[in-house]
This record gives structure tokens, sequence and C-alpha cells, in this order.
């Protein structure tokens, strides 16, 4: 079957004209006209991304009827809508297109970007009402998500590289919106400068691969022809020899290109995803207004690297040696990052980790084969990250920019909305029972634990079995240790944010700012997103006769919000007067309720049909992404090549294992929940106090985030810093200032003024410069030059001036004006032997010695009382002897 054309450019231009709009007419707009066309253009992009996908609800063809119809006829690949504009790039055999792809992998990612953005866009008219570059603003905004949809629609390498780098340039402009602080502006620049490090790694990845396969499309990468390519050709590296009984050349490294390949590719990721060691830019993109947090957090930017990879899927399970490495780095990031989110006390630095936490988590799951766990991660983490996010811009806004939560405590009685949603969000991310990351982190650390217990042959990875089985070990144990720790951290926020008394001035809490109706619908769509987003990744093992465990888990979580909603009803104290008064609580009971009514729903769907005659499938997610990317748990490849990297297709996990692993995550996930909230469900106490002395280095490593900056800073800031310094002193200041600019201006003055000395309109000076010149030329022209002429007879040599004018040597009428020497035994004197009778005699030098000799020949003329010298080395054998 064919590709269906459909016009998928209007996606991202919709954006972009909002975004040119905003920027160039902004200022002579009203603010209501400025977030009605920012908004209106990203809502329309969500509205032709549904239609795109679900269109055909409406009677018209989508990608949902063209994947059933490409599932019945059995057709290879993936189901595609497409659209391509023109050719972009020719030039011999390279052929770019500049055209859009919408399979089942970029219909999660645009309707993520799409929907989320959405939210975010309208959030943003109440959290930035005042602000004064209000249009700036949102065209930034605007061409931030436009940017993104390129990435994440374009049909080859290169356009994905052009949202790549538009993203990073918008990251730049919206991190340090604020530019007026140096603070700001510099983590905007860090931000720009750490990405270049990682856009090095993408570029070079690219040139390998179109060096390799000669295409950079995704339909023709993934048909599988350049596979042998990929896996046939060697390069080699730093020759050492020829092996004696084979005859083959040695060389020190011998690499096939998609280890090269994956591996620069990767190095893309870390940079743009802020993986370990390009992590540090992200927690100072905090610096930018909390929209934008959210909407680099959630929905576009960090999201990329995991994007790329998983596009790119067929490349990496050619190398499951750069696939170990991927989820390596991915779980040390997930630890790491949670360890510093322990002792942070900024709102949102420890939301910032903890996204590089959980992203860590998303690179675990596509490096241990488990794509579509990864991008089920990446679609949950949108919803409740965002949430968390705009959550902390509401607490910001309400407490007059405060973002110390040491300063803050019992806020869920003045702000209830904010409270529950976030509460939601807290229990989606710690991997609670029955929310959205329950099943998304479950299903990556299940898909960690059956890669352990694969069997992989040896040379597929540059590593022994067992040491791989080891290895996937302590990836399933960082994993566990990571999800544990960020229940812990999550809790300890929200406790000392909302729960315990308050420790905010009182003249804030006097002027609390509430937030506005735009910023609390959109947490309340988010709270619901990360409450039942699960459902599309259920585990086999809940789904069908096993849904009825599903189904008493989704009472227990609806009661759970049910209690949230009507909870808190008694503590809710109204503080204002007017329009900035809290709403009545149907603000929170009326939405908590739906939310739960839903959740069961989904239960009682799950293990009865209630809906067409058919249950909710289970891991629907990777039923959905099949076609784009393996869904399956563990290092997996296309069968068709399976042969030749001697790993089997397909891993599979038993019920039993499934039920092992959920039940020691959620031990894992109370466990944190618990242990938080015990410790901090009062506020900052003098036990806690005496814990953090108790811990005293560690506790300020960890407070200082492993002084990772510093190290930076020290190897290499400073040295750049000191090159950059020489370099303006030396090339720029001295060099280029100095000599090149300045001492040429004197150079040209100084000619200027000698010829002003010498044009002074006298004769006589003008006769006494001709005749000083003429007496030069005569110098010059009657001064005696001569070459050596030498003969070797035995042990003599016989010298004599060659090439000499009789007019210059002036031998007529007997007179002789030049006089030859030659200086034989290297004494520096001219003894009467060796004095040359007439200047072209021969002069005989005697030796008793075989060896080299250094001859000098001297000639002098009286007429100048000038001498000129010539040296020659002979060579006296005993031959000649």
């Amino acid at each position: 079957m064919k590709p269906i054309q459909f016009p998928l450019f209007l996606i991202p231009l919709l954006p972009l004209l909002g975004a040119a709009i905003s920027l160039i007419f902004g200022r002579r707009m009203r603010r209501q006209s400025v977030h009605l066309v920012a908004v209106g253009a990203v809502v329309s992009a969500c509205v032709v991304a549904l239609i795109a996908v679900f269109g055909h609800l409406f009677g018209d063809v989508s990608l949902w009827s063209l994947r059933g119809e490409w599932l019945q006829s059995g057709a290879t690949g993936a189901p595609r809508l497409v659209d391509t504009a023109y050719t972009w790039i020719a030039s011999g055999g390279l052929q770019i297109r500049a055209g859009f792809l919408l399979d089942p992998l970029s219909a999660v990612m645009v309707l993520v970007v799409t929907f989320v953005g959405s939210l975010i866009h309208i959030y943003s008219c109440g959290y930035m009402a005042s602000d004064k570059d209000y249009a700036r603003y949102f065209g930034y905004l605007n061409l931030f998500t436009g940017s993104m949809l390129i990435l994440v629609l374009g049909d080859n390498l290169v356009l994905t590289f052009v949202g790549w780098e538009g993203v990073g340039l918008c990251s730049y402009l919206l991190i340090g919106f604020w530019y007026e602080k140096d603070a700001n502006a510099s983590a905007g620049k860090k931000a720009f400068i750490v990405n270049r490090v990682g856009d090095f790694g993408f570029i070079l990845g690219m040139l390998l691969l179109w060096a390799t396969v000669g295409t950079l499309d995704y339909a023709d990468l993934a048909s599988g022809s350049p596979f042998a390519a990929l896996l046939d050709k060697k390069w080699h590296f730093f020759y050492q020899g020829i092996d004696m009984l084979s005859g083959q050349k040695m060389y020190l490294i011998t690499l096939q290109p998609v280890h090269l390949i994956g591996l620069s590719l990767f190095v893309g990721a870390m940079g743009k995803s802020a993986q370990i060691p390009l992590y540090v830019w992200l927690p100072d993109a905090m610096a930018g207004p909390t929209p934008v947090s959210a909407l680099i957090h959630a929905a576009t930017m960090v999201t990329a690297g995991v994007y790329m990879v998983a596009r790119l899927n067929f490349i990496y399970i050619l190398s499951p040696t750069v696939m170990l490495v991927v989820a390596s780095f991915g779980a040390l990031t997930a630890l790491f990052a949670a360890t510093i989110a322990f002792a942070q006390n900024d709102i949102k630095k420890v939301l910032a980790y903890s996204t590089v936490s959980q992203l860590g988590f998303m690179f675990t799951a596509v490096g241990v084969g488990a794509f579509g766990a990864g991008i089920f991660h990446l679609l949950t983490h949108a919803f409740f990250k965002a949430c968390l996010f705009m959550c902390a811009g509401a607490v910001i806004h309400a407490l007059h920019e405060e973002q110390d939560i040491r300063e803050m405590g019992g806020l869920r009685k003045l702000l209830p909305v904010t409270h529950w949603t976030f509460l939601i969000s807290c229990v989606a991310i710690a991997g609670l029972p029955f929310f959205s990351g329950f099943f998304s982190k479950d299903m990556i650390i299940l898909g960690t634990a059956v890669n352990t217990f694969s069997k992989t042959d040896p040379g597929v990875l540059m590593l022994t079995p067992s040491v791989v089985k080891i290895w996937t070990y302590c990836l399933y144990g960082v994993l566990t240790l990571a999800s544990i720790g960020t229940a812990f951290y999550m809790f300890r926020l929200y406790a000392l944010t909302f729960l315990g008394e308050n420790r905010t001035d009182k003249k804030v809490i006097q002027t609390l700012h509430t937030p506005s109706n735009s910023m609390r619908w959109p947490l309340i769509i988010l709270a619901g997103g990360a409450t039942m987003l699960g459902v599309l990744g259920l585990p086999p093992v809940l789904a069908g006769k096993g849904g009825l465990f599903f189904f008493v888990g989704t009472l227990l979580a609806a009661g759970f919000l049910l209690w949230v909603a009507f909870g808190f009803a008694n503590q809710v104290a109204p503080h204002a007067e007017g329009e900035e008064a809290e709403p009545t609580l149907w603000i929170v009971q009326v939405p908590l309720t739906v939310i739960a009514a839903g959740l069961v729903f989904l239960g009682a769907w799950s293990r009865w049909p209630l809906l067409l005659g058919k249950s909710i499938p289970a891991d629907y997610i990777n039923t959905w992404l099949a076609q784009s990317i393996p869904g399956q748990a563990g290092i997996t490849v296309k069968a068709g090549f399976a042969h030749q990297l001697n790993v089997p297709p397909y891993i599979t996990v038993s019920h039993s294992w499934e039920w092992l692993f959920m039940s020691i995550a959620t031990v894992g996930a109370i466990l944190g929940v618990g242990s938080a909230l015990l410790i901090y469900r009062r506020g900052p106490s003098q036990a806690i106090g005496s814990l953090v002395a108790s811990m005293g280095w560690l506790y300020r490593l960890i407070y200082d985030k492993f002084r990772i900056d510093e190290l930076y800073a020290c190897l290499i800031l400073r040295p750049i810093t000191w090159l950059a310094w020489f370099l303006r002193k030396a090339i720029d200041e001295f060099l280029v200032d100095k000599v090149l600019v300045t001492g040429v201006s004197y150079v040209v003055y100084g000619l200027g003024w000698l010829g002003t000395q010498l044009q002074t309109g006298r004769a006589r000076q003008y006769l006494a410069a001709v005749l000083v010149g003429l007496g030069v030329m005569i110098f010059l022209v009657v001064r005696p030059t001569s070459t050596m002429t030498v003969k070797v007879q035995g042990a003599s040599v016989y010298v004599r001036a060659g090439k000499l004018s009789d007019k210059v040597i002036g031998v007529s009428h007997g007179k002789l004006r030049t006089k030859v020497g030659v200086d034989c035994n290297g004494d520096g004197k001219i003894t009467p032997d060796e004095r040359a009778a007439t200047p072209t005699a021969w002069v005989r030098c005697n030796f008793h010695e075989p060896g080299k000799k250094k001859i000098r020949m001297i000639v002098d003329d009286s007429r100048f009382g000038t001498r000129s010298e010539t040296t020659r080395i002979v060579t006296i054998s005993k031959e000649r002897r």
C-alpha cells in the first residue's frame, strides 16, 4: 500500500505564522489580539493534527483508518501520511526533500506537542498578563512549538535537524527572556553553548550515515536495504602491521559504521535531552518564565533526543553495544539527578532535576530495546511534568515570586486547585498505582529486567555474556533506586509546599495572587491525563481476565481522588475579597469527581466489555507503535536480520515476572512516599536539621550539585578563558592592532615623510642624489665578484678565482688592482706561497692527511678597500693520496 497525501505542512506552519505576526506586529496589537493569535495558532495546529490522526471519525481518511487497512493487507513498513512540498537540496546524488511524515510514532509526538503546548499557551495568558513584553513572549513560544513540530514531522534527518536547531535557538531566547538580569542571560547562553557541543555529534552522525548508506530519508533507512552496508563495512584506525599467519592487515581499532553513527547521534541526544555529562544547562533553564520551563521539560525540547533514538531504532538495534552505552548513561543520569534533587530548596530546581532523572529512565528504556516503553513514559511524563511546573508557577505567582520551599507550607488551604493537581501529578510521577506514571515506569523497569535474563551472543556485544548479565542487573538496581528516590524527593517537595503550617510572610499572604481561570483549567486537564493515560500501557496481566485486579485498583484510586476533593472542604479559608477570592469548592470537587468516575469506568472496561463489545486492549501503546518501532522489551532486531546478529527477534516474559516487578516497584514507591511524608509533613524541623548536620560534607556536596559546574569551570571554562585572553592580547591587540594596523600606518607615514625630504624642489639636492646613486651603481658594477674553481690531484688541491672579468680585474698595462689569496690550513692568514701571482693564477695547497678540508679564498680590491670571501669543503681520500 502507498502512503496517503495529507496537508501536514499546516501543522508546523500555523504556529510559525503566529510567531511571525506576534513578533512583527505584536507591539501595535492589543493583548487580547496577541494571545488570540498565539493561542489560536497552536490550537488550530492541534485540530489539524487530530484530524490527521482521527479524521475518519468525520468521514475522511486518517492515520487511524489507514493503519487498519495496512494491517488487513499485511503491508510491510509503517502506515503513514506524507506531504512533500519540493526538493530542497539537490547536489549530485544527494536529494533532500522538504517533506513531512506522520506515522504512529510521530503521531504520538505531534499530539503531545500540540495538545500540551496549547494548554501551556492558555496558561501563559494568565501567568504573563502583566509582562511588558507580552507579544515577544508569545512570538517565541509559537516559534518554539513550530520548530518542535518540524523536528517530529520531518521525513529525513536533515529536516529533523532544522527543527533540532530551531528549538535550540528558541530555548536561548526564552530562557534568557528576562535578559535584564545577568543570571538569566547567562543561563540562556549556557543552554545554547552546551547544546552546540551535542549538535556537533548529531552533524557527525549524519555525515557518517550519508557516507555509509547514501541516504538520510527515514523511509529508505527503515526499508532494510542500508543494513548490509552498516554491518559489512569496517573502518580501521591505527595500522599495526601484517599478521604473519593469515597475511591480513592488523589495526589497533576496527569499528563498524553503525557503532560510530549510533554513538555520534547519541551525543546529540545527550545535549538536547540533558544526559550526563551535558545535563548542566537544564537546571539553569529555570531562569525563564515558568510556562517556558513546562514547555521545554514536558512537550518539546528535552524529549527530542529520546524521539530521535526511537525514530532511528533500526540503526540502534544493529549495534547492541551502543544500546548498552545508551542504557548505561540513562540509568546513571536517572540516579545522579534524583540524588541532587534530594537537597534542593528551589521549587523549580527540584522539578528540573526530576526531569533530568525521568529522561534517564526514557534513555534506559530505548537502550535496552524497550522503545515503546520509552515513548510511553515520554507521553505520561509530558502530562504530569507540565502539570507540576504549571502548579509551581501558580505557587510562585501567588507568593510574589517566592521560590524557596522552606518559606512556603500550608498552601493546601489557600490554593486548593493547585494543591490537588500538584498532588495527583506527584502520585503519578512517584509511580503509585494506578496512575499513569505507575504503568510507564513499570514498563521501563520490566524491560530492563527482561533484558537482564536474555542470552546475548559475545559476537554481538563487545562484552562476554556474564559481564552483560551483571551489567544489566546493575541497570535494574540503579533504576529501582532512582524510582524510590523520585517518590521521596517529590513528596518532600509536596509536603514542604502544601502541608504543615504556613511559613510565608503575612504581608504576602494578605496580598496573595490567586491563579486565574486560564491558569486553573489547564492544570485540571493535565491532572486528568496524569491520572488516566496509564491505561494505554495496561500490562497484559491486568487486562482481560486479569482485569479484576485493575478494576479494584481503580476503585481505590478513585476513592483517593474523592478524598482529596472532599477531605479538604473544611480546611479551605478564603483570604481575599472580590475578584481575587478563591472560587467555591465546586471547581475542585466536580473535576475530581469526573476524573474518579472516568477511572472507575476504565477499570470496569478492562474487565467487562462496556463499549463496542471489546475490553480495553493490553499494552495498546506498543501495539500502536509496533509498525514504527519494535515494542518488545529487551535488545531486539528485525526478524530478517536476527540470524546475522545471533540475537532472538523477540524476548517475552511470563505473568509471574510481571507481578514480581510490579510489586517491587509498588513497594519502593510506597516506601519513598511514606518516608518523605513522615519526615517533612510538619515542615522543616530540628530533627531534620540534626540529620543534615550529621551528614556533613556529603550533604554539602549534594546540595552543591556535586560541584559539577565548578569542575567544568576549572577544566573547560578557565583554560578557554586564558586562551581567549592570550589570543586577545597577542593576536588582536599586538599583531592585528599594533603590527598590521598601526604598524602599516607608521610605515606609510614614514615613506611619506621620506618622500617629503627627497622632493624639496632644490636642484643641488637632486644633483647630489644623482651623484650618490651613480657612485653606488659604479661600485656595484666594478666591485669584483668571483667563484672558486677547485681541482683535486692526489694530495694536492689547486684553487683559483673563476669568472673574473679582465676589465673588472684591471690586468691591462700590467697594473694589478685585485689580489687573490687562498687560506689552505684554515689559520686565517695568507702566506706568500698562498698568494696568487695574478688574479687568475692557480694556488696549490698540499695536504698530508686524508679527510675533509676547508679552503677559503679571499679577494682584495685595492680600489675600494673591500674584501670578499668564498669557502669550499673538499675531501682528500686515501686512494687519491
